[in-house]
């Protein structure tokens, strides 16, 4: 479920590496955009909203892996985005300035394909679930179902708010959009939507103010993690909604 329509950008300018790259990750869902040297990556990032990966050589022409990992690290507005970097060498020095410079992941040649996918979906957060098992919250935080459902219920229509409002903002092409990040947060917390929890985490944490202003790529890429706790939500308590806060409990009906 939360593999599908995620874009990661490939960065390789061997060509039959870049479209076994690009086959192993589409087989799997991923939405993928191929470049061949770091200079189209920049261009590409620059003007392409909702990419949330970059699996990059470090061997490339005109800007190699290693200055367009700075060069992303270095920019407020691509910084947050994680990086994977792939190469056939393997010295020391090279992994440790990748790391160094903010690398994820090191992946050598010829890449495993098994490696590749299980690298790739905890760069994105897969591994993170999106809503824990009600049971566990429950024994968790001592809740009972009345205030299990009552919580549960004011965090979905909060983020249901939520995501008209980015919605709207993005269809009028407004640029950057204010959001209590605390608030989401600690819902996410509460309930175990780990996926939303990481993704805050990712974009630099609660500020001290608790309101976060967020980029149109941002916002994006935070729309989808959104999306993804509603459609989860409606499918495990739709006697939930259906019978709201103030309704009876689901055991005594």
């Amino acid at each position: 479920m939360g593999e599908k329509f995620m874009s990661i950008l490939v960065v390789e300018d061997d060509k039959i590496t870049g479209k076994i790259l690009k086959l192993n990750l589409k087989k799997h869902g991923y939405d993928v955009i191929w470049v061949e040297n770091g200079k189209e990556a920049l261009d590409t990032l620059h003007s392409t909203l909702g990419i949330e990966l970059i699996i990059a050589d470090i061997m490339m022409p005109e800007l190699s892996g290693l200055e367009l990992l700075r060069e992303i690290k270095n920019s407020p507005e691509l910084s947050k985005i994680p990086v994977i970097m792939s190469t056939s060498r393997q010295d020391s020095d090279s992994v440790k300035e990748a790391i160094q410079n903010g690398c994820l992941f090191y992946l050598i040649k010829p890449i495993n394909a098994g490696v590749l996918i299980e690298k790739v979906k905890e760069a994105l957060g897969h591994n993170a679930s999106i809503l824990q098992d009600k049971e566990k919250i429950m024994l968790r935080t001592n809740m009972d179902e009345r205030a299990y459902r009552t919580i549960s219920i004011e965090y979905y229509n909060h983020i249901k708010e939520l995501i008209e409002t980015i919605s709207e903002n993005l269809d009028n092409e407004k640029k950057d959009i204010q959001v209590d990040i605390r608030k989401i947060e600690a819902g996410a917390n509460v309930l175990g939507a780990d996926h939303i929890a990481k993704r805050i985490k990712q974009m630099g944490g609660v500020p001290d103010q608790g309101k976060r202003v967020l980029s149109a790529r941002e916002q994006n890429i935070f729309l989808r993690d959104l999306k993804e706790f509603c459609n989860v939500f409606e499918k495990e308590f739709q006697s939930y909604l259906q019978i709201g806060i103030g309704g009876i409990d689901s055991k005594a009906s």
